[in-house]
This record gives structure tokens, sequence and C-alpha cells, in this order.
């Protein structure tokens, strides 16, 4: 009887998994498949056609110095964008974790109420905003400086995707402060350390996950991009989806094209495996320095184990 259970509930939870398997596979790994074959097949260049010859040039075309570059370029705007992400949304998701009732409730919105707006028409925006005779740089006059030429530019890329991108990394911070007691921080007050020390050496390092986890969110939307860069860098700026699209939509070189979508989900699969290594890195050390351990709440009293 029990064994007839449990092939009942098997047979179940296949059922249910059914569809949404079937979906990712005709949505998913079939044209992945599909683009691996293309990407060793031989271009006829000028005719839009390639044949199915089998060879490694597009691949080792990819890192020429000219391709080189742009992934280098394409590395370089996406950790930017992450590092001011964490930069500027750390506070807000201290400010958030630290909220309660209405006050809450009102940063939440703020937050979310940005993601329920187009990309393109936030990107618009931030042309409008970050232009030569825009209210960033009239206000930089005021006080003497600029006009900076923020777009087209690496810069205004740069602070377009932080902007774009930046309330996964808060939301991601978020999630780890809100289950973390913060009584932890006055605890470490009362033992001699300064305000900056006792959330350096407590709360920081508890809230490495969030980080973690919101910095890798940030940099591969920000480097699988590609409709922030195209606009604010005004089609001068090239990055890996710009070529991608320049190959495969204008020049008709879909064996390129294929090669270079492969070649940047193979680094995004590197950063998620790197980022599992690390996050299982981080609860390790965490265990074994005693910060969750060395401090333990008892009956409204903290006990220090470890200094």
């Amino acid at each position: 009887m029990k064994r007839l259970r449990l092939k009942k509930r098997e047979s179940s939870r296949m059922l249910l998994l059914g569809p949404g398997l079937i979906l990712i596979m005709f949505a998913f790994f079939i044209p992945m498949i599909l683009l691996f074959i293309i990407g060793f097949q031989t271009y006829v260049p000028g005719s839009g056609f390639y044949d199915k010859t089998f060879t490694l040039e597009n691949f080792v075309r990819l890192f020429d110095q000219y391709h080189l570059m742009i992934l280098f370029r394409t590395f370089k705007i996406a950790f930017l964008a992450s590092l001011l992400s964490l930069v500027f949304g750390y506070p807000v998701a201290m400010l958030l974790a630290q909220s309660r009732g209405k006050k809450k409730s009102l940063l939440l919105g703020l937050i979310l109420t940005p993601l329920l707006t187009n990309v393109v028409a936030r990107t618009l925006g931030l042309m409008i905003v970050f232009a030569t005779h825009g209210p960033v740089n009239t206000l930089l006059g005021f006080f003497g400086l600029g006009p900076f030429k923020f777009i087209p530019g690496e810069l205004g890329i740069i602070l377009g995707l932080t902007q774009v991108f930046i309330p996964y990394m808060i939301l991601s911070i978020n999630s780890v402060l809100e289950n973390l007691n913060f009584n932890l921080q006055n605890a470490a007050r009362d033992l001699g350390c300064s305000h900056f020390k006792a959330f350096w050496r407590v709360i920081f390092p508890l809230s490495m996950p969030g980080i973690v986890a919101g910095s890798l969110f940030v940099f591969l939307l920000s480097f699988s991009s590609f409709v922030t860069p195209r606009l604010l860098g005004g089609g001068s700026i090239m990055v890996m989806t710009m070529l991608i699209q320049q190959q495969a939509m204008q020049l008709l070189n879909w064996p390129f094209a294929a090669a270079a979508a492969i070649v940047l989900m193979v680094f995004s699969l590197i950063l998620v495996s790197t980022y599992n290594r690390l996050t299982a890195r981080i609860e390790r050390m965490n265990d074994r320095t005693g910060i969750y351990s060395s401090m333990k709440f008892d009956k409204g009293f903290y006990r220090i184990s470890r200094a």
C-alpha cells in the first residue's frame, strides 16, 4: 500500500511538472542546441547562408584583439554597474530592513515601482536626464562643474544600468538583513566597538550572501543587457549583445553570432557556478569564525564566547 501511494505521488508530481518541463525543453534547450550546432558551421560571405562544414574559426575569431576589447568592455561596464548598485543600494536595503509599518510599505513601493515601467521608457527618460543640457548637467553647472558628456559614452551606460537594476540589489540584500537580529550590533557596541566597527564586524559579514546574490543578479543582467547600452551608448559603444545583434541581423553572419552567444552563455554559467561556490564558502567561513555561534541571545542577555 505504501509503495502504491508513493507511486501515485510521484506520478502526480510528474504530471504537474510535465507542462513546465516541456515548455523549458522547447523554449530553451532545443534552441540552445541548434545555436550550438550553428556556431560550428561555416559562413558563406555575401550570401547570408552557411554550410555544414565544421569549423572553429568563429570561436577563434572571438578572441582576437578587437573582440577581446569588446568582451573586456562588457565585463567592465557590468562590474562597475554592480559596484555602484552595491554602494547606493546597501544603505537603502538597511533602511528598508529596519523600517516598519507605513514607512516600510512606502519604501518598498518606491523600490518596486520602477520595475513596473518598461525598460525602453526608463532608458529614454535617462537620455533626457543625462543630456548635455539636461537636469544633471544643469545642476552641476550651479556648482561650477561640467558639462559632462554622460551620453553617448560608457559613463552614461554604467549609470543607466545602475538605475535600471539597482532594485534587484536592494531586494537581495534586504531579504538577508530582514532575518538578522540588529541587537547583535548593539551588543558589540556595548563591548566597546564603534558604530562603524560594529556594523563592519557583525552586520556586514552576515549580509554577505545577499550582497553576493545581488551582485550576481546585477552583473548578469548588465552583462546581457541590450536596450540600455544601445540607447545610452548611441550605437558607438559596442558591447557583446550589440555585437551579436549586428552579426545576426545586419551582416547575416549567424555562425559567428551563435558563437558569440555561446561564449556569453558560458561566461554566465561560470559566474553562476562561482556564485554557488562563493556562497557555500562564505557560510563555512561564518561558521568557522563563530559569527553565528559566538553571539547568542538567551533570555535578554548576550553571551560573547569569542572575542
